[in-house]
């Protein structure tokens, strides 16, 4: 294996190891994996050795069907690497209140069409995680606005609805309704044959979640009742528990914004042995976080999202 992707290969190699310890060691690691990463797109894949073959396909996005077997075999590899990392930045960047350092690079990287399948690697489509990306961005920009004591402005407005309006046309896509919640109230199963798709139904949600407290905190949750009341109801009737360690982001949202009388389901699900496994040791940090996140939303309902960062900012949501 060429030398660029033996690197970013020894940090998924660790990435067990270094995320069932309680420090943040991991931040390092990723973040020298981000730094090869950013190297290779910028000399447009030149720079991780690869076969000449390899880096076209890959930088022209092409599939791997009638290529040499070495060419597919280092492709894939950079695909499956790449997306790994991209998706641990992005979801870095949310407990740490910061842009995702690789965003310049989502497109084409992980475009909704692109032949990086991140539901191949942690199970929700594309087409969500870029607008999550984007929404750690937007936060970011308002936690700088904020400090320098400016108002949102009407590009962060513009983000915002064009962020909803991707999400709700992808949901759309993909067939999804909101009357689907209310037919399972009475008694019709959600499709449980599809993990893919009731993933990225569970991130689609708490997408809008994301974007309520980066935008708004805290304050008027039942702005966010619809997507809140849907994913609950397919946390409560439709999620297979084995699909649960493929979730740990939303639950972290949904934890966040979570009523009072959802708190008691919602730490019974992640005081599971389906989360809590000895090399996922990490998840047993989110519960305290989102304990000290409601005690500090019930005594000032109307805080911030960066009021609560700093309380998680050790966390990788996986």
């Amino acid at each position: 294996m060429v030398q660029g992707l033996q690197t970013v290969w020894t940090f998924a190699k660790d990435c067990l190891k270094l995320y069932t310890s309680r420090g943040n060691l991991w931040q390092v690691h990723l973040r020298t994996a981000i730094s090869m990463l950013v190297g290779a797109y910028e000399e447009r894949l030149q720079s991780f050795g690869m076969d000449e073959r390899t880096s076209s396909l890959l930088w022209e996005n092409l599939p791997l069907s009638d290529c040499d077997p070495a060419v597919i075999g280092e492709a894939a590899s950079f695909r499956f690497l790449g997306g790994t990392v991209i998706w641990l930045d992005i979801v870095a960047s949310i407990t740490a209140g910061t842009e995702p350092l690789l965003l310049p690079y989502h497109i084409p990287a992980i475009a909704p069409h692109s032949e990086t399948r991140l539901e191949a690697i942690m199970g929700c489509q594309n087409w969500v995680m870029v607008q999550i990306g984007r929404i750690a961005a937007l936060h970011a920009s308002r936690i700088r606005a904020s400090e320098q004591g400016t108002p949102g402005d009407a590009k962060s407005e513009s983000s915002s609805r064009s962020i909803v309006k991707e999400l709700q046309d992808g949901l759309s896509q993909m067939g999804w309704e909101p009357s689907d919640a209310v037919r399972r109230r009475f008694g019709i199963a959600a499709d449980t044959t599809d993990p893919c798709r009731l993933v990225t139904l569970m991130f689609a949600h708490t997408a809008f979640m994301y974007l309520h407290l980066a935008t708004r905190g805290f304050e008027a949750l039942e702005a966010i009742s619809p997507p809140y009341i849907m994913a609950m109801e397919l946390l409560r009737g439709g999620i297979p528990m084995d699909l649960l360690p493929a979730l740990v982001t939303p639950l972290y949202f949904l934890g966040s914004v979570a009523r009072y009388t959802d708190r008691p389901f919602l730490r019974g699900l992640l005081a599971s042995p389906a989360l809590l496994h000895p090399l996922s040791g990490h998840r047993a940090m989110i519960m305290p976080v989102l304990e000290e996140i409601w005690r500090k939303r019930d005594a000032a309902p109307g805080s911030a999202l960066a009021d609560s960062v700093w309380l998680g900012q050790d966390l990788l949501l996986i």
